[in-house]
């Protein structure tokens, strides 16, 4: 750990058949896996403008695509790549808040490869408004979210909350 403030990622490996699954109908799965690591890309892009934060790839369906992808990368952000734990996407988001409160970091703010548009500036306003604010919420139109920051770990956000389920990191 380099600072105060994580940046995670949830993503999912490009398997095909495996990602971006409600594209199958107009588009093969090797398209859709190729769209989806080009949203990795661009994600990934983000994340490397982002300052004062450590950057932490939460994988799921494996470690080392992510691994693979950022080796020998340089950015101003430290990069690291766990994998994501737990049954469904609440709980695999709780334990990636959890672990990063343990680790020390004192501000969390997650988001998907969804949402490559949104842009490093978005990321800077959430981590601003944790300063005054225990908790930051980029809502989603479908009443989700595509971006969580955290100060302290509030478990209601990852159950029984329609973002647990939709919105932010939706495929993941």
């Amino acid at each position: 750990m380099s600072g105060s403030r994580a940046l995670l990622i949830f993503a999912k490996t490009p398997k095909p058949g495996k990602v971006k699954t409600r594209l199958l109908a107009a588009v093969s799965p090797e398209v859709a896996a190729a769209l989806h690591k080009a949203c990795i890309a661009d994600t990934l892009r983000l994340a490397r403008k982002m300052r004062g934060c450590d950057v932490l790839v939460f994988a799921a369906g494996g470690t080392s695509y992510f691994r693979r992808v950022l080796r020998g990368q340089e950015s101003g952000a430290r990069l690291r790549v766990l994998p994501q734990r737990g049954a469904d996407l609440g709980a695999r988001m709780e334990s990636a808040f959890r672990k990063c409160f343990a680790m020390g970091y004192r501000e969390v703010v997650v988001i998907g490869t969804d949402t490559p548009w949104m842009g490093a500036e978005r990321v800077r306003h959430a981590f601003l408004g944790l300063t005054l604010n225990d908790v930051v919420i980029g809502p989603a139109e479908d009443g989700g979210y595509y971006l969580l920051g955290m100060r302290k770990l509030w478990r209601r956000f990852f159950g029984g909350f329609p973002g647990a389920r939709s919105g932010c990191c939706r495929s993941h």
